[in-house]
């Protein structure tokens, strides 16, 4: 099995920040998988999100959560 970085980012309302955030830890973690957890966000923080080259997990609370 191979074994590997994950990284996990929560985030509610990030669009205008998350697409940096992803960006710098996949130069600083080349090869590491990183995660979004979209948490109801009512912008499009999880489409930035994957963009960026992360995966994205919505967070399901009843709140709207585009991703």
């Amino acid at each position: 099995m191979k074994q590997g970085i994950s990284v996990i980012i929560p985030a509610k309302n990030e669009s205008a920040s998350i697409g940096q955030v992803v960006g710098q830890i996949k130069q600083l973690l080349p090869g590491a998988e990183v995660i979004v957890v979209n948490d109801g966000s009512a912008d499009d923080t999880g489409q930035q999100a994957r963009v960026a080259g992360a995966a994205v997990v919505c967070q399901d609370d009843g709140d709207a959560c585009t991703v």
